[in-house]
């Protein structure tokens, strides 16, 4: 992987944790998929991008527990789950345009949300059950979460087009450096 990539990368990392804590208009606007699905897409070999995401997701949730007391919860191994599924769904998509970028960033925000979801269906909180456990309540969960679907489907198709286009524009931008120079 070429530095440049990596600079990408990094950048997108950083990005991830921060947007986490800032607070912005919409609501749940996120880049960690968009995180899951570039270091699926360039990061090698394939246990190092599962890792990047999931490290960037344990920095943010350990700050913000520390913060709140809320960065850990029951069901959160399914958003672990959602983004190593998603590294693993841009490693097989490997998106090369932008009609496959901003593909890559719905199915990022579709896999979040059913696996997320799932999470909240099946864990209790607080020894609890949110929704019954049967297909209407597994269907009301689904209903539930669209509100906060939003702001995730937005984060997940803009900062995934934004990244996965960065990565192309400077890996096109070495190559025509190093065909200049060939010449």
């Amino acid at each position: 992987m070429k530095y440049s990539v990596k600079a990408v990368v990094v950048l997108a990392a950083v990005v991830a944790v921060v947007l986490r804590f800032v607070p912005l208009p919409i609501d749940n606007f996120s880049a960690m998929a968009a995180l899951a699905v570039l270091s699926g897409t360039v990061v090698r070999p394939l246990w190092l991008a599962v890792c990047v995401p999931l490290a960037a997701r344990l920095v943010s949730d350990g700050v913000l527990h520390y913060q709140t007391g809320y960065g850990f919860y029951g069901s959160m191994a399914f958003d672990y789950a959602a983004y190593l599924v998603i590294a693993l769904a841009g490693r097989m998509v490997s998106p090369r345009s932008a009609v496959g970028n901003v593909g890559s960033g719905l199915l990022a925000a579709v896999l979040f949300f059913l696996i997320s979801n799932t999470g909240v269906w099946c864990m209790p909180l607080n020894g609890q059950y949110l929704y019954p456990q049967t297909v209407a309540g597994f269907r009301d969960c689904l209903v539930m979460g669209l509100p906060f679907a939003k702001g995730t489907l937005l984060g997940d198709v803009m900062m995934t087009t934004l990244y996965l286009g960065l990565v192309q524009f400077v890996s096109s931008w070495k190559s025509v450096e190093q065909a200049v120079a060939v010449e």
